[in-house]
């Protein structure tokens, strides 16, 4: 009974397309610089120059990571003086992104803020100036990333 619904959806599908495949003409690719919906440039490697080819160790990119992470609390005492003076206005809570980069000696050799939703100078000061006392163990090379410190009052 199966084999014949099979074999009767088998003719169907065939009459409907007319048994027979048309050649279906591939329509040239177009090069928009697009891939799917995402702009791609056209000479990215050009941009990193400068950036050698030896890739970073997991296990140090999550020592930079817990490193920047420990500076959180220090980042929220930026924060909850800033509240305290009356240095944040009407935010109870934002965040601070910071650009880092850390040396090979495992010392922070930059920072800056990247974007901030406080629109306080003297938190962002303070979170870059906590951010810099971040160390890490030796580097196999420099080593650059962003971390956000998010802040919320405590009421």
């Amino acid at each position: 009974m199966a084999r014949y619904r099979f074999g009767v959806v088998a003719v169907a599908l065939l009459a409907a397309c007319g048994g027979a495949q048309k050649d279906a003409e591939e329509p040239a690719p177009v090069d928009d610089g697009l891939v799917g919906d995402v702009p791609q440039l056209k000479d990215a490697e050009s941009q990193y120059e400068d950036v050698d080819e030896v890739s970073m160790p997991p296990e140090k990119m999550e020592e930079v990571n817990l490193a920047l992470k420990k500076r959180e609390t220090s980042a929220g005492r930026c924060f909850g003086n800033a509240l305290a003076k009356g240095e944040v206005k009407g935010k109870s809570k934002g965040y601070v992104t910071v650009n880092v980069t850390f040396a090979a000696a495992g010392t922070v050799s930059e920072v800056d803020v990247a974007e901030s939703s406080l629109g306080a100078p003297t938190v962002e000061a303070c979170v870059v100036a906590e951010v810099r006392r971040a160390r890490v163990s030796e580097l196999p090379e420099v080593f650059r990333t962003s971390y956000t410190y998010r802040f919320e009052r405590d009421y």
